[in-house]
Order: C-alpha cells, then structure tokens, then sequence
C-alpha cells in the first residue's frame, strides 16, 4: 500500500468522515497510519471480508474488499483468468488478485477532485462495492 502522509486539514477530514462513516453503521476499524488506510471488515455469507479504504491524498479513496479465503497456489491462474473476464466490460471497479498474498480484491474509487467526500457517496460506494464481490464470490470459490 502506497504511504500517505496526514499533514493537511483536508486529509484528516478525509479520513474523519470515512470513520465516522464506518462508526454510524456499527463497524469496527483501525486507523494505519503509515499506509493512510482504514481497516476494517465486512460479513459475508463465507465468512468476514477484510476491506479497507486507501486515500490517495486528497484527491481520492480507493475501496478495497478481499475474498475471506486466499487462492489455492494451484489455482492461481485458473483464478486470473476468471477475474480478467469478470473485468471485461466493467466500466466501474475491478478485480485484483495479489500474487504474493494470493488474496482476491474488489476495488472501487471515490474521485474527489470535484466533489468533496460524503456520507451518501461513501455508504453508495461501499454498498455497490460490497454487492459486486457479494455477486461473484461464489463463482469465485468454484474455482477452488
């Protein structure tokens, strides 16, 4: 995760309202301040999702939602592949796969460069994100 520095008023609001967020649904999180993330995890009918929001100083918050389970090393390809095509054609987000960790990842992306960040558009951002893992999860698990 790339490191963000928390020297701006923007960016501590940034992050403010991303916390408050997760604490007016009732999620538990953790702040890591040498990456600039936000930890937390999600409830998924496999078990928690751990999910986290990366700023990209004050220009962005990049979404991130993880499989509960890591990809078999005998299947890493097979799932590659499946997650290429899942992103053919998808205008929004997309599917990631981290070949060291063998973790799969949904990730979206609030753009802050015009509008600033709020509650409607992070709980928007977050539910679209979380239903699109939540819809391909068990396609996902197939492979395994």
């Amino acid at each position: 995760m790339p490191s963000i520095q928390f020297n701006t008023k923007n960016r501590k609001k940034m992050i403010e309202t991303m916390s408050n967020y997760l604490e007016d649904i009732g999620v538990a999180h953790a702040t890591d301040v040498d990456s600039g993330s936000l930890k937390f995890e999600i409830e998924t009918t496999m078990g928690d999702a751990p999910c986290f929001f990366i700023f990209n100083g004050e220009e962005g918050v990049a979404i991130y939602s993880c499989l509960p389970v890591q990809v078999p090393k005998s299947k890493i390809s097979e799932v590659a592949l499946y997650l290429s095509c899942l992103n053919n054609n998808r205008f929004w987000g997309c599917f990631e796969m981290d070949l060291k960790t063998r973790n799969v990842y949904f990730r979206t992306y609030i753009d802050l460069t015009e509008i600033p960040l709020t509650t409607p558009r992070i709980e928007k951002s977050m539910s679209a994100n979380l239903s699109v893992l939540q819809q391909h999860l068990m396609g996902i698990l197939e492979l395994f």
